[in-house]
């Protein structure tokens, strides 16, 4: 028989046992091919597991994703989703192809987890769908072979319990699949599912919970920070070139032995009394500012968090939640943060966004990442709300001369028609932004993070794509995320994690990254340069003000009959007569004035020669100029010029 006819017949298996509550058992099977990546621990943390579960409820039209843990103990992890639920052909279809997807396949087949019309949009609220690869739940076999699915859809008066326990393999069983995969695909027994109806009365009740048990011993270490309380409790610490420390703030220390007992109490980041899910993750963002602000370097987040508030950072910044203060592309006038926009010409250069009438950005260039899409999504870890941990204002700052912030904004649609339809998978559409400060906290936002329909598998890639010019210093002082609307997701691996380097969209946003960044190279500078020249303006009007100040206090101070500060003036040889009949003090400027500052421009001269007639009014207030020929003035104003203003002046 078929997988087709085995899942149906399932489904009717269930259908019938409905009222007598009967357990039906099933074997769970899946791609050989998937169970050989799968084992390869293509998941290195407990977050990506968890992950890809608040992916599936996203895409389950869930309002509301809350995230249960027994913490420090972590002997059991709940997620539980307000979703559409499965059916009983999704589910049976579930257990007989785990691994498989029935996501944006295009055959909806009355599983109702995809939009009739559009296999890429969410059925209810009309999402784009993240997940596509199907793994989502078996994913959490990283995290423990022992869980179960409880769900429900809204007008049926019953709910679906399954308890699933995966199959434990062996070295040579793993080898023996993964040299059965490089052929013709095949089935393989991953499990066994125990499947039970439970009569629920309310029919408005609808979502899907996922229960994590007896969670594996290196997913445990890993949440509790094993490794880390070791070094930092070793007797050799002290001893090491670089010492363990304690966490700034932790879920506490439980006795790694027995695995029950609390050997430290949680420091946490909030007021322990305080309740609130939203400002305990504010709290949290706050802590990590805080450092930036305390400490000259960057703080990390490794240095600051166990890995507990770790995995709550990362869930946080790859979930499709909205930022914990500002989306960039909502930023205004009024945030005193520049904005430009990026050229997608070869050798364009960036233009201010002229930011007029309180419009925010994505008013004035049309920019649609963020926007409400008519619901809400949130995430709910332990009682603390996330949120996406980036700022953009109120930041720490360095000595740099530029103070304010800086964000460069693009926008993408290119034509990929010349690229064989076969390979090039499809339409790209995306919109990012550049954001520049000059202390970018915590050190892990350095980069650039790219979102697949508003969600990240990946963190920030601090290499910007393997971006190859020398811009380190300006590389660090940035944070930018890429929004890709349409596109990208046939790049992804299969761990939603990385990308496979070599697809056309992924190629084309490379270069796009590239060249965003030389535009915003050169217009940093250009902005450096502006502020620096015009600091140094600011520095010489003051010196010429307090040069004309000491010259002026001098003639006041020594001349008793209250003449006016005579006007000195620096002329050429044949107006120096008409000048002098006129009462002023002139003086021929090549016979006052040293060549190198007859060379020089701009300000520099014009403080130089100020300085000069400030010499000639306080010499002439003392009386040292009196009955003097001006052929012996001039010698003399030009040597003391010379001896105390010098070219490297």
């Amino acid at each position: 028989m078929d997988n087709q006819n085995i899942t149906a017949d399932f489904a009717d298996q269930l259908k019938r046992k409905k009222e007598t509550g009967e357990i039906s058992e099933a074997t769970l099977a899946t791609s050989d091919r998937v169970l050989a990546r799968i084992t390869d621990g293509i998941y290195r943390q407990p977050s990506s597991a968890l992950r890809e579960l608040i992916s599936n409820a996203y895409d389950a039209d869930a309002t509301e994703v809350v995230i249960q843990t027994d913490a420090p103990k972590f002997e059991t992890i709940t997620v539980r989703d307000n979703g559409n639920g499965m059916t009983r052909e999704a589910l049976a279809n579930l257990i007989h192809n785990i691994g498989g997807s029935i996501k944006r396949t295009g055959v909806e087949n009355g599983f109702g987890v995809v939009d009739k019309d559009d296999p890429t949009l969410s059925p209810r609220f009309k999402r784009k769908l993240i997940g596509k690869i199907g793994i989502g739940l078996f994913a959490v076999s990283q995290l423990t072979h022992h869980f179960q699915i409880i769900t429900k859809r809204k007008g049926d008066d019953y709910r679906l319990f399954a308890d699933i326990i995966l199959k434990t393999y062996t070295e040579d069983n793993l080898t023996d699949i993964k040299n059965r995969s490089s052929k013709e695909p095949q089935k393989f027994e991953t499990g066994k599912a125990l499947v039970k109806t439970v009569i629920d009365p309310n029919l408005d009740s609808h979502g899907t919970d996922i229960v994590l048990l007896q969670l594996k011993s290196h997913s445990k270490d890993l949440l509790r920070s094993r490794d880390l309380w070791e070094r930092v409790l070793s007797p050799d610490n002290e001893n090491e070139e670089e010492p363990a420390h304690e966490p700034t703030f932790h879920i506490g220390k439980i006795n790694l032995s027995d695995g029950t007992t609390i050997e430290k109490d949680a420091k946490l980041p909030w007021n322990f009394l305080d309740n609130n899910s939203g400002r305990r993750f504010e709290e949290l963002v706050k802590s990590v500012v805080s450092q930036g602000l305390l400490n000259s370097s960057n703080p990390k987040l490794e240095d600051i968090f166990d890995n507990y508030f770790n995995t709550i950072w990362t869930l946080a910044l790859s979930a499709p939640l909205p930022y914990v203060e500002i989306h960039p592309f909502d930023i205004t006038k009024r945030d005193d943060i520049r904005a430009f926009l990026l050229s997608n010409a070869q050798k364009g250069q960036v233009k201010e966004i002229d930011l007029k009438n309180g419009k925010a950005i994505r008013e004035a260039i049309a920019l649609e990442a963020g926007t409400p899409a008519g619901n809400d999504f949130k995430v709910v870890f332990d009682d603390i709300e996330l949120k996406r941990p980036i700022l953009f204002k109120y930041l720490p700052q360095s000595d740099h001369a530029i103070k304010r912030p800086l964000i460069f904004i693009g926008k993408c649609s290119p034509d990929l028609s010349s690229i064989p339809e076969n390979i090039r998978g499809g339409n790209l559409s995306f919109e990012a932004y550049l954001f520049w400060n000059s202390k970018i906290v915590p050190v892990e936002h350095r980069g650039v993070l790219l979102r697949v329909h508003n969600a990240s598998g990946a963190l920030f890639d601090e290499t910007f794509l393997k971006y190859q010019v020398s811009e380190q210093t300006r590389l660090r002082q940035i944070t930018a995320e890429i929004f890709v609307k349409e596109g990208l997701d046939a790049a992804l691996n299969i761990d939603r994690e990385s990308f496979n380097f070599a697809h056309p969209h992924y190629q084309f946003i490379t270069k796009w990254l590239h060249r965003a960044l030389r535009q915003f190279t050169n217009k940093h500078k250009a902005i450096g340069s502006e502020i620096r020249n015009q600091k140094r303006s600011d520095q010489i009007e003051v010196q010429k003000s307090r040069v004309a100040s000491i010259a002026e206090t001098q003639w006041l101070t020594q001349k008793k009959n209250d003449e006016e500060t005579p006007a000195v003036e620096f002329v050429a040889k044949s107006e120096v007569d008409e000048q002098r009949a006129k009462g002023k003090k002139a003086y021929v400027i090549e016979k006052v004035i040293p060549e190198y500052v007859l060379k020089s421009k701009g300000q520099n001269r014009e403080l130089r020669e100020q300085k000069i007639q400030a010499l000639v009014t306080v010499l002439d207030a003392f009386g040292l100029l009196d009955d003097m020929p001006f052929e012996r003035q001039e010698k003399l104003i030009h040597s003391i010029a010379d001896l105390f203003l010098g070219e490297d002046e």
